[in-house]
């Protein structure tokens, strides 16, 4: 929670808090075809996706210059009340505009704000959002799990469907590029193939799977043959 430092002394008392809180895509998102998708990580992904400038589809939600009425109709409804959520994704579906976005227009008029550790933790995110913590006072509630979500702002999820399919594309790669990559090159991509293979193998000691070694082709050596590209016979487990 952060208390911004306003120019508000002179307002009457009686005026209600100007508070907002900030949340994920997850949270707020009103695209169907992006909020279905679940996973957070899924639907930060497409939201970036749909906002690349050579994406052939667009988010019609998200503010412009078009919907830029809704957008101020939007902050003013937010800061007009003390809303959760709940109220920021339906004013957002009631007027057809993004409010994990369109929340952004009403930070600099919130006098609180309540957002998750994610937000207040990552200077990057801070910075996106336009939160300044100099000068306002910092509320973190249920302080002894701030280890725990320091550790989770950087740290990544990854299962070992994923590791395997790193795998058989690693092997394409070197297959088709093998001959032509550089020392250089070649070290890093068997860098890449030990981290892959390393946390296979720790992925499959804890699910107690018996898996056959994983890179046979990736190492600074077998890449620098002349015979890079027929190396590239990773075996699959079953």
């Amino acid at each position: 929670m952060i208390f911004q430092s306003t120019k508000s002394e002179d307002k009457l008392a009686a005026e209600t808090v100007k508070q907002l809180p900030l949340s994920s895509r997850q949270k707020l998102c009103i695209n169907p075809a992006v909020a279905r998708l679940g996973s957070l990580s899924a639907i930060n992904d497409r939201c970036t996706e749909l906002q690349q400038s050579k994406s052939k589809e667009k988010c019609p939600f998200m503010p412009s210059a078009e919907n830029l009425k809704q957008t101020h109709e939007f902050r003013d409804a937010a800061l007009a009340t003390i809303p959760d959520i709940e109220d920021l994704h339906r004013i957002g579906k009631d007027l057809q505009v993004c409010p994990y976005y369109a929340s952004r227009t009403a930070i600099p008029g919130a006098e609180v704000i309540t957002l998750p550790y994610p937000l207040l933790l990552q200077k990057s995110a801070r910075d996106a959002l336009g939160i300044k913590l100099e000068g306002n006072v910092v509320i973190i509630d249920e302080a002894h799990n701030i280890m725990d979500a320091v550790a989770n702002v950087y740290a990544a999820e990854i299962c070992l469907s994923e590791l395997r399919k790193a795998r058989q594309m690693l092997g394409i790669y070197v297959k088709r590029f093998g001959k032509k990559l550089k020392g250089e090159n070649r070290v890093m991509v068997a860098q890449i193939g030990k981290v892959v293979e390393s946390l296979s193998e720790c992925l499959n000691g804890q699910l107690g799977a018996k898996v056959g070694l994983i890179f046979p082709l990736v190492g600074p050596t077998r890449l620098t043959s002349s015979r890079a590209s027929k190396a590239s016979s990773m075996r699959t487990p079953c």
